[in-house]
């Protein structure tokens, strides 16, 4: 800073740090402005006391004096709110806003958490909660979870986390426990307390109980007594996974949406409005849910798509499925790999439902496999999610690719191919996949895929002798549950594969009704699982 005359400098002293700044150079804040334009006491001593984060005010007085700032995760959230708070230009706002999502991964979280607060404006505090809870089991199985602070872990565990068991929550701190043992033994019982017990399945409590380091403790589990009024585990984390239906309205830009129960029963519906004006970045509103679903538009031609949900304002809008699958892949997968190259044999008998397989593999995480099944169709990729991460996959004439861990640039040129159709249809329970392809059921193990390759094929129920692909959905929860569902779009019905018995079985049918009890015909846009807040939910 240039040497100026005592009078034209205001000294400033924000806790332990003082500066001394030309008041020319401050009357471009409209905050100081006002301060040196008026008799206050600040103007007349020249001096002022501050009381704000230290290394982000010292980013808004470099940006002063020398006409840039150094923006980092740990002070962005801060910075924002220091610059907002002056009233700087709206330029210096959007650099700063910009640099958030355009840099946030997993990784920043202990250093992101301590400064957000219900009213941070870059993001609060229920945006914030509102994403982690929805991602808890990728960022529990990432790299980065292991070498998270305590203070992060035990913030992480008490939220209302969207997960399918609590048995994930207790894995998920065992982890982090075990990977630093000696120093974190002593760790466990606290944070052991955060399991919201009495939700926990018996088998699955005694899974708990027979690990080691926890009987090494003699942990004793806190169970909530029957009276809601004194629990202590408040919402029931594992019961915010629902069936939704989306259906076109009229004929119009509006859209129903119904959100169905586990049992399929229907729970509430919305007619929402085309609303391009909300916000696009993959962190939000805790009322707002982004749900990817599948959509047929013909024989040959689908895709994956977006939808974003406004809960409260009954409002909905569309995202472009590559920029926002590249910007989540790359603020939750931190630790994927590159593709690994891979020869793989494999030959599959239609005739007899055998399979011979010659495999060479350098990687657990990416496969390339030679099938014989649908080879009428060219290409089909789709990026689906399982209970603890993404999973990249793509099918041409000859191949079968498979990508556990996918990078954000693997996801993005994979949606390139975009343009070639074929009629596939996915999901994902616990650790198999489950595809739908000319009429054909398979059942692929993921547990079993760096071992050998194992397709199975399944018969399709024989409630009906032809099956229209186009009208029909594969769906499923992510984990803890038995079914895989087949939905029946031109009848509604719906039909029910139990992986453990191994049998199909009719299960029900939806049926509308118009306010004269008339039944009434809709176009389903598509039938999905999806995430919902439990708050929302009980709201609704």
């Amino acid at each position: 800073m240039d040497t100026l005359e005592a009078e034209d400098q205001l000294t400033i002293v924000n806790r332990s740090v003082e500066y001394r700044i030309s008041k020319k150079l401050l009357r471009k804040i409209p905050y100081f402005q006002m301060m040196l334009s008026h008799d206050l006491q600040e103007s007349r001593e020249s001096k002022v006391e501050l009381d704000f984060d230290e290394k982000a005010i010292k980013s808004m007085f470099d940006g002063i004096e020398i006409g840039c700032s150094f923006i980092e995760m740990d002070n962005a959230i801060a910075l924002y709110d220091i610059l907002d708070y002056f009233g700087l230009a709206d330029s210096f706002l959007a650099a700063c806003k910009d640099h958030f999502p355009d840099n946030f991964t997993i990784e920043h979280l202990p250093v992101v958490i301590p400064q957000v607060t219900s009213t941070t404006k870059l993001i609060n505090s229920r945006s914030l909660n509102g994403f982690i809870c929805r991602y808890f089991t990728k960022i529990a199985n990432a790299n980065v979870w292991l070498n998270y602070p305590l203070e992060t872990i035990e913030y992480i565990c008490k939220l209302d986390l969207m997960v399918d068991s609590e048995m994930q929550v207790f894995e998920a701190i065992m982890r982090w426990v075990t990977f630093e043992c000696d120093s974190r033994k002593k760790c466990v019982e606290v944070l052991l307390k955060l399991v919201r017990w009495c939700h926990l399945k018996d088998e699955d409590l005694s899974k708990s109980m027979e690990n080691e380091l926890v009987k090494s403790l003699e942990f004793n589990p806190k169970f909530c007594s029957n009276d809601k009024g004194n629990c202590d585990c408040n919402t029931n984390r594992t019961e915010q996974e629902y069936f939704v239906m989306i259906e076109e309205w009229h004929k119009s830009n509006d859209i129903r949406i119904i959100v169905l129960a586990n049992d399929l029963q229907p729970l509430f519906n919305r007619i929402l409005k085309l609303d391009q004006s909300l916000p696009e970045h993959i962190m939000h509103d805790e009322h707002i849910s982004d749900i990817i679903f599948l959509v047929q538009y013909s024989l040959y031609d689908s895709e994956q798509k977006i939808i974003r949900i406004d809960w409260k304002h009954n409002k909905y809008r569309w995202l472009y499925f590559s920029p926002y699958s590249y910007k989540l892949v790359k603020c939750i997968s931190t630790d994927s790999t590159k593709v690994s190259i891979l020869i793989t044999c494999f030959f599959f008998n239609l005739a007899n439902n055998s399979q011979n397989i010659v495999l060479l593999h350098f990687s657990g995480e990416n496969f390339k496999v030679n099938v014989r099944f649908n080879q009428s169709y060219r290409y089909r990729h789709a990026l689906l999610e399982a209970k603890d991460k993404f999973i990249l996959i793509n099918k041409d004439e000859d191949y079968f690719y498979y990508r556990s861990k996918p990078t954000a640039e693997q996801v993005s040129v994979f949606d390139l191919m975009s343009y070639f159709y074929a009629i596939h249809k996915e999901t994902v329970l616990d650790n198999k996949i489950y595809m739908l392809t000319d009429s054909k059921f398979i059942e692929l193990d993921i547990e079993e895929i760096d071992r050998k390759r194992k397709f199975k094929m399944i018969e399709l129920p024989t409630f009906k002798k032809y099956w229209n692909l186009k009208k029909l959905h594969l769906i499923s929860k992510q984990a803890n549950d038995d079914r895989v569902i087949l939905f029946d779009g031109s009848e509604k019905n719906f039909y029910c594969f139990n992986v453990n018995t191994r049998q199909w079985s009719s299960i029900g049918q939806i049926i509308n009704y118009n306010f004269l009890g008339e039944r009434k015909k809709t176009k389903l846009i598509s039938l999905t699982s999806a995430f919902i807040s439990v708050d929302f939910i009980e709201f609704a």
